[in-house]
């Protein structure tokens, strides 16, 4: 009895000693990181997770209700091949676009800017 409790002991401490040392590793992480970085990181996020902010997510247009897309469009009539070609012509824009863009972000001044009028442009989708 007595060995199978040191054994335990050791393996929670072990497992501490992990933890503690993965939070270290994100803060050293999230310290080495730039602004812009850390914005566009808790943006996103906070997009998935909760559905605020701008951008796409799975077709739905701007902020949350995206996980719903498919079962919006199947309810409106769409086989699955339809909606498979949806997503996939949703995807194939997405990819398209993600060269020009990132090309256009390298190159800009004014992140605030671009994110912004990037949003905006979003909106109406």
């Amino acid at each position: 009895m007595l060995n199978i409790f040191r054994i335990r002991t050791h393996t929670v401490i072990w497992e501490g000693y992990l933890l503690m040392k993965a939070i270290d590793d994100i803060k050293k992480f999230w310290g080495r990181q730039s602004k812009n970085y850390k914005v566009f990181l808790i943006r996103d996020t906070l997009r998935r997770l909760i559905g605020i902010g701008g951008g796409g997510g799975g077709g739905g247009g701007g902020g949350g209700g995206g996980q719903y897309w498919n079962i919006f469009i199947s309810r409106l009539g769409a086989s699955s091949i339809e909606l498979g070609l949806i997503n996939s012509v949703n995807h194939a824009v997405m990819a398209l676009l993600a060269v020009p863009s990132g090309w256009l972000t390298d190159r800009t001044k004014n992140m605030k800017r671009l994110y912004l009028t990037g949003s905006a442009v979003c909106q109406p989708s």
